[in-house]
């Protein structure tokens, strides 16, 4: 009978202490925060590090316009935290705020209201009017916006951990403004800058540098592509042409095609990506602007007028990864 009695004695013990430590081993689990697209994604796992889970709905190199959810990816949206829109328009992201609305799923869904209170602006077309939606968060300003967005969000829902989502968000923050900082003072001092894009998402990627964008290939998702030969009158008011390696041929080699004819120099820019940071996309992106408008200075035409000052871009630029790492270094110190 003690034989007996000190079996279920013991397994007493053991479902309380199950009981009473199932809340503490629950509570460690990370959040789940889910993106719509990979270059959010990016964006959420740079600004709070290892402290959350993040998930994409759409992938890498599927239309996000055309994308619908799985009846899977609805399920998992149901155990999310935070769920990161590029705004509310594509159609996985309608359905997410519909579920949302519905009370089928508990997640802050973050839609542009949400990042406008941190600062978000849209930038106008200039090539044809009316506000871009297109590649946002290409604007570090708009990255930062989106992330501290995601950071109230994440406090709202898990107020217990309200110090690791504050101290992981100012690491990045300080991080994007000390590159935002360092690229300003460069392109101050080269005066205003022109070019003519292959998308519209092109345009967040220049205009937080003070570059005007004259026209684009592809004015708009909808909308056909221009000619080359159209292009060719406009270009010869620009420094430079932008386009994406990893565009459909027809807009790439078109692109291509007005940088031959015209003389104008091509800058490759990513707004698209996954498994890479935010802040080495933003750099890398920067760089191909500077070496584009550093091969167009170094033209015969303006050696007079600019001579050396290719030169001081590029060792500018080169110098600008070591202040960034020593300044993000005395900021966690601290």
């Amino acid at each position: 009978m003690r034989s007996l009695a000190s079996r279920w004695g013991t397994f007493a013990l053991i479902m309380l202490l199950t009981v009473s430590l199932a809340p503490s081993v629950l509570a460690e689990e990370k959040p789940l925060v889910i993106a719509s697209i990979p270059s959010l994604a990016e964006i959420v796992k740079e600004a709070f590090g290892d402290s959350v889970r993040v998930e994409i709905l759409v992938p890498l190199g599927v239309d996000p316009h055309e994308y619908q959810l799985s009846p899977e990816q609805v399920e998992k949206a149901q155990s999310a935290l935070v769920i990161v829109t590029t705004g509310g328009h594509l159609p996985a992201e309608k359905k997410l705020r519909e579920l949302s609305e519905k009370g089928e799923i508990s997640a802050k869904v973050l839609g542009i209201e949400d990042y406008q209170k941190e600062g978000f602006r849209f930038v106008e077309k200039s090539w044809m009017g009316g506000s871009n939606e297109h590649g946002t968060w290409m604007d570090p300003n708009n990255a930062l916006a989106i992330a501290k967005a995601t950071k109230e969000a994440l406090i709202e829902s898990d107020p217990r951990n309200k110090d690791v989502y504050e101290r992981e968000y100012g690491v990045f923050e300080e991080r994007v403004r000390t590159i935002v900082e360092a690229y300003k003072v460069i392109f101050e001092n080269m005066g205003k800058k022109k070019a003519i894009i292959e998308l519209p998402a092109h345009q967040y990627a220049l205009n937080w540098l003070g570059v005007k964008v004259v026209d684009a290939i592809k004015p708009e998702e909808e909308a056909p592509a221009k000619s080359v030969d159209v292009l060719l009158s406009a270009v010869e008011d620009v420094d430079f042409i932008v386009y994406s390696k990893n565009s459909p041929d027809p807009l790439k080699n078109a692109a291509m095609e007005l940088s031959q004819r015209s003389g104008r120099p091509l800058a490759n820019i990513v707004y698209m990506w996954t498994n890479e940071e935010y802040t080495k996309v933003l750099e890398e992106n920067t760089a191909e602007i500077l070496k584009a408008l550093s091969s167009q200075e170094s033209q015969p035409k303006t050696v007079e007028l600019k001579q050396g000052v290719s030169e001081i871009y590029v060792l500018l630029a080169m110098i600008i990864g070591i202040v960034l790492g020593f300044a993000v270094g005395m900021f966690i110190k601290e």
